[in-house]
């Protein structure tokens, strides 16, 4: 009986040691197969889009890409293909982006920063819009993510800031980054006489929703400048 349980384990271990085998080269041929196809339209793609049956070549590239998995959110021109595939490598990478940074800052980052990660290797004619930002956030957030706009009064997307997560921005807070929206500085900050002229409240109002803000994270303290004290934002390192 022992012997059979050692040829029995014997046997499952050579059975998987095949299935590993046969995986791993099924894995291998894919990802060559992938690369194939990435390296194709990377070199290609201006012909795609010049190609009489542009819309039908399209498609067949989207089955194609969507049934290897191939990345090709990279590649310039190709957000030219109709796919779902393409929707959802732009929303892994602002998930991923925005994850790394929630803990890295105050969990509030503005919304060009993320426009500029995305765009950082990509030819200008081929660039992701804002609004293509935009759509891929209010998508996480529908699947529960904690990323989303923070509103202000300023139209422009440019001007918006990404909340990262469970930022505790009360109307007092929103109201204090509003007024920071309209600079285009690197790092935007406000002093208590600033803020006071702008919110026409109490000093004593300003000093304490400052101080609130920056015991969430959200404010750092500058006390070394000249005049007085500067509380800026807490804003990610530019990438």
């Amino acid at each position: 009986m022992a012997d059979d349980i050692k040829l029995s384990n014997a046997v499952c271990e050579q059975l998987q040691s095949l299935n590993r085998d046969y995986y791993n080269t099924l894995s291998r041929k894919r990802d060559e197969c992938c690369d194939m196809v990435v390296n194709f339209l990377r070199d290609h793609m201006s012909e795609v889009h010049n190609a009489e049956d542009k819309g039908s070549l399209l498609n067949s590239l989207n089955n194609l890409c969507t049934s290897l998995r191939a990345d090709v959110f990279c590649i310039p021109g190709a957000t030219g293909i109709p796919s779902d595939q393409l929707q959802t490598q732009l929303d892994v990478k602002i998930a991923e982006f925005c994850s790394y940074h929630r803990h890295s800052s105050g969990r509030i980052m503005p919304l060009k920063v993320l426009h500029n990660y995305l765009n950082k290797d990509r030819p200008s004619a081929y660039a992701i819009e804002l609004r293509d930002i935009v759509a891929s956030l209010k998508r996480l957030r529908e699947l529960s993510s904690d990323y989303e706009l923070l509103p202000n009064r300023i139209g422009s997307d440019e001007k918006k800031y990404i909340s990262l997560g469970d930022s505790n921005m009360g109307e007092n807070s929103l109201r204090i980054l509003s007024f920071l929206f309209d600079t285009d500085v690197a790092m935007p900050f406000t002093t208590v006489d600033n803020l006071r002229e702008l919110s026409q409240w109490s000093r004593e109002q300003c000093e304490q929703e400052l101080e609130y803000m920056k015991s969430k994270g959200q404010l750092l303290v500058d006390t070394q400048a000249d005049g007085p004290t500067r509380y800026y934002l807490n804003l990610p390192l530019s990438v």
